[in-house]
């Protein structure tokens, strides 16, 4: 947003100020959140710098990903697929299209902007966030986060700019004179539409039978979360997933160590008492995470609570 506001206004004055105005208003609700972080959790994000490049695993899965929003039938993608890296292909053509505009728009606006056309808002704001948004998802992947993945909860907030996008573009070509245009756009429209209406029905009827995600049954209802909440409030507790702790227990939770230093000196705190470390969905972790978990489980007393594993002291 701030650099939307920098772009867009024509002179510096109304540009700072804007972005004063902007920065006032959301800065000091991030500060306190963060401050409020470490009182409570004892660490401002939770995560710590780090150099973790993005695994091949993770590219396909975003491919995949993006592949099931670009083409939701699973017909149309299969016939897609037989093309040789069709969609890797897409993707790349869609991004640097996306880059080369929002260059050739904003760049000669931002330097002289009373010789060049002023971009249209919608269309160059959603346009900048989507680049702006992967941009700073890599780099945090990169540098902070390796356990984050290019899965729809991750990709999806820059889905409703892509459909606005595209009802641009559709916008566009019906106002062409070329009447070629209006029935592909009709027919567009009415697809969208039916997929829309398909996923909602999907999604109400799986609703129905009980919550999703971490709000379902299986979770509110597990062995493991009882046990949690039995283990005395001073009692450190970390995990793989730190928003199950957090959303059944109330408590803030810890990052697993990674390097053999940092599981090294976990263990002692574990065998004093003083942490506990919970696995979840194991029967869906990979082999070089089931060693992982292994090594983490060495020496310490196991609770197998047949997806999940609480590693303890031994009981007196």
């Amino acid at each position: 947003m701030i650099a939307v506001l920098l772009i867009l206004h024509k002179n510096w004055r109304e540009r700072l100020k804007s972005v004063v105005i902007l920065a006032l208003s959301a800065f000091p609700w991030i500060l306190a959140w963060s401050v409020r972080n470490r009182v409570v959790g004892g660490s401002f994000t939770n995560r710590v710098l780090g150099w973790h490049p993005i695994k091949l695993d993770n590219w396909e899965l975003g491919v995949k990903t993006f592949a099931e929003f670009i083409a939701p039938l699973r017909s149309v993608r299969g016939a897609i697929k037989q093309i040789p890296a069709s969609f890797e292909i897409i993707l790349f053509l869609i991004g640097l299209g996306l880059l080369i505009w929002v260059l050739y728009k904003g760049v000669p606006y931002f330097l002289r902007p009373a010789r060049a056309a002023r971009p249209e808002v919608l269309p160059f704001t959603n346009v900048l966030y989507v680049i702006v948004y992967m941009s700073v998802l890599m780099l945090t992947m990169t540098l902070f986060d390796p356990a984050t993945k290019f899965q729809v909860r991750i990709l999806s907030p820059i889905y409703p700019s892509f459909l606005l996008l595209l009802m641009v573009l559709g916008s566009w070509l019906w106002r062409k004179k070329t009447v070629f245009w209006k029935p592909i756009i009709v027919l567009c429209a009415a697809g969208l539409l039916g997929m829309f209406a398909s996923s909602q029905n999907l999604s109400v009827q799986n609703l129905r039978k009980g919550g999703d995600s971490f709000a379902g049954e299986r979770w509110s209802a597990s062995e493991a979360i009882a046990a949690l909440e039995e283990i005395p409030s001073d009692v450190l507790i970390l995990s793989n997933e730190p928003g199950v702790v957090y959303f059944y227990t109330g408590r803030p939770s810890g990052v697993l160590p990674k390097t053999e230093y940092g599981i090294a000196n976990i263990k002692q705190p574990v065998l004093d008492g003083k942490a506990v470390i919970v696995l979840f969905r194991v029967n869906k972790a990979d082999t070089e995470t089931l060693s992982y978990y292994y090594e983490l489980s060495r020496e310490l007393y196991v609770r197998d609570f047949s997806n999940t594993w609480l590693f303890s002291a031994f009981p007196e």
